[in-house]
C-alpha cells in the first residue's frame, strides 16, 4: 500500500525558516533606526511645546521672556501642567535644563536665556538634535 502525504518535508520547512531569519536580520536594523528617528522627532515636539510655553508666558509679561527663576510659570504654561516625558529614558515630568545645553538623550532646554531672547536646543540619542528654536 502506497501513502499519499500531503506535507512539507524536514528540508523544505529549512529553508522556510532561513529565508524568514535573513528577511528578519535585514528588518531588525531599520526597525531601530526608525524607532530611533521617532523618539527624536518626539524630542523636537517636546521642544515646540517649551517654545509656545514662552512665547505664552511673554504674551502675559510685558514681551518679556522668563529666566530660570520663572520656570514654574513656563511649567503651567504647558497644556497638561507637567513637562512632556522624555522619549528615551520615559521619565515623567523632567524639567528642562535652563542656562546649559542639555546633555542627555531626550533632554531639552534654554541655553541662553535673557528676558530679552532665547535658544530652545535639544539632545537626540547621540547627540544635538537638527531642530534650534528662538526668538530671533
Amino acid at each position: 500500500m502506497h501513502q499519499d502525504s500531503s506535507g512539507f518535508t524536514l528540508i523544505e520547512l529549512m529553508i522556510v525558516v532561513v529565508i524568514i531569519s535573513i528577511l528578519a536580520a535585514i528588518a531588525l536594523p531599520n526597525f531601530v533606526a526608525m524607532e530611533d528617528r521617532a523618539r527624536e522627532a518626539s524630542v523636537k515636539a517636546n521642544m515646540h511645546s517649551l517654545q509656545l510655553a514662552i512665547e505664552d508666558y511673554a504674551v502675559a509679561n510685558n514681551s518679556l521672556y522668563p529666566v530660570a527663576a520663572n520656570i514654574a510659570a513656563v511649567k503651567a504654561r504647558i497644556p497638561s501642567g507637567t513637562w512632556p516625558t522624555n522619549p528615551f529614558t520615559l521619565v515623567v515630568d523632567e524639567a528642562p535644563t535652563w542656562g546649559v545645553d542639555p546633555a542627555g538623550m531626550g533632554r531639552y532646554g534654554v541655553n541662553p536665556s535673557t528676558i530679552l531672547q532665547y535658544t530652545i536646543k535639544g539632545f537626540g540619542k547621540s547627540g544635538p538634535v537638527l531642530l534650534q528654536l528662538s526668538n530671533g
